[in-house]
């Protein structure tokens, strides 16, 4: 098992079960960043970062494939993902 696998388990324990429900419904079962299906193998991503003081809150959660979120790193959103998180997240 790798560090990474290891962290992501620590992350999916802290999240409750509701609020993975709720993003994945909100997200229609896709991948945040690549509007691909879900498996089960789910990260659930602070769309900002925790370095850059984003919040460990529902609303700053997406779910996402772990190589998309590997993908994005601990960059800022761009203007087009945050456009798309804040439609999603309007009604939540």
């Amino acid at each position: 098992m790798s560090y990474r696998d290891v962290l992501a388990g620590m992350q999916d324990a802290l999240l409750p079960d509701a609020d993975k429900a709720t993003i994945l419904a909100r997200q229609g079962g896709l991948c945040f960043y690549c509007d691909q299906p879900l498996s089960t193998k789910i990260s659930w991503d602070h769309f900002v970062p925790r370095h850059a003081r984003g919040p460990h809150h529902l609303n700053n959660r997406v779910a996402a494939h772990p190589g998309c979120d590997c993908k994005k790193g601990g960059r800022m959103p761009t203007d087009v993902e945050t456009e798309k998180f804040l439609d999603q997240t309007a009604s939540t």
